[in-house]
């Protein structure tokens, strides 16, 4: 999500140099696996061009855009909170955006640990194009902001705005209206008013009546702090200690996981965490054009991110098609 605070000892609004470089990285890489998929659907007779990608505008005002990402991609607002966690609510709301043709990865680094992501990087990109429309959400953020992210890079494409969001973009309005698109899908302003406040802020109470809010909805407890400062029954202040807060407990909540790992836990399968980050559509529609050989084994593998030894495990294929074309 990108964030309204400016100034915070430890919400920084720069990137150093170093997260600079891995984002510019990160970004041709992207950009050259969305070109080769790109190309190939373009050789491919059933593609056509997705209309809903820079089919709104500002102007038309965050609920309209909403009511039509949401009627679009089928979005329920019940069904994503009757899930059963957030995790799950993101795996339903994601399989309903590929269903249009929208390609939704997860990624947390350029290939090895010491390139990962910080959420100060980068949160979310969209990268807008009517045939192989690309969501890039950082998978080293929290697991209930996924969905709020996934929305907002949704905003992004409807306005065709490719684009980075995280902190160090926060005070720009295409961000803030796309904040205010995602927030609004997920909880409707109206509701807030069912959000008791007491008149004398007390970060422990409101912790407490954030913490419930947020999950009887299956949203992050920050996003619903943001949304309290958007409509103005919080202030700067406010907001960004109960933000921090809800940091640290993320970032404590993380290290202990480490900790429970390095004992002994042998972790899932590394081609399948990556399935799992590439996405089903993508996975499905890399195997749909290697098969028909409108993707060779390398392009294919420069798509996926992985060796070209290593394309037939992660599509799960018992034998990889004679050449096509290069």
């Amino acid at each position: 999500m990108a964030t309204a605070a400016r100034t915070s000892g430890r919400c920084p609004n720069k990137r150093d140099p170093s997260e600079n470089a891995l984002l510019d990285a990160l970004l041709r890489d992207l950009k050259t696996r969305q070109g080769l998929l790109r190309a190939a659907l373009e050789d491919d007779e059933d593609t056509q061009p997705l209309a809903f990608i820079g089919s709104a505008t500002q102007r038309e005002g965050v609920r309209a855009i909403g009511r039509s990402i949401a009627a679009t991609i089928g979005f329920s607002r019940d069904a994503f909170r009757a899930a059963r966690n957030p995790e799950v609510a993101f795996k339903e709301l994601r399989a309903s955006v590929e269903n249009v043709g929208i390609y939704a990865l997860l990624v947390g680094n350029l290939g090895n640990y010491l390139t990962a992501f910080s959420v100060n990087t980068f949160r979310g990109i969209a990268l807008a194009d009517p045939i192989a429309p690309f969501v890039v959400i950082n998978a080293g953020d929290a697991k209930t902001a996924w969905s709020f992210t996934l929305l907002h890079e949704l905003a992004h494409l409807w306005l065709g705005a490719s684009g980075v969001s995280g902190p160090v973009t926060a005070d720009i309005a295409i961000e803030r209206f796309c904040n205010d698109v995602a927030s609004e899908m997920l909880v409707p302003r109206a509701e807030l008013e069912g959000l008791a406040l007491p008149r004398a802020f007390d970060m422990a109470a409101a912790v407490a009546a954030i913490d419930a809010f947020a999950a009887e909805r299956n949203v992050s407890r920050s996003m619903v702090a943001y949304k309290l400062y958007r409509a103005q029954r919080l202030i700067a202040p406010q907001w960004e200690g109960l933000h921090q807060h809800y940091r640290d407990l993320w970032l404590q909540q993380r290290e202990r996981k480490k900790g429970e790992r390095s004992e002994g836990s042998t972790g899932p399968n590394g081609n399948v965490v990556l399935r799992s980050w590439l996405g089903p559509a993508l996975v499905g529609t890399t195997r749909r054009l290697l098969r028909a050989g409108d993707l060779s084994t390398t392009k294919a593998s420069k798509v996926l991110g992985v060796k070209p030894t290593r394309v037939g495990k992660m599509l799960q294929l018992s034998a990889l098609p004679e050449r096509r074309r290069g």
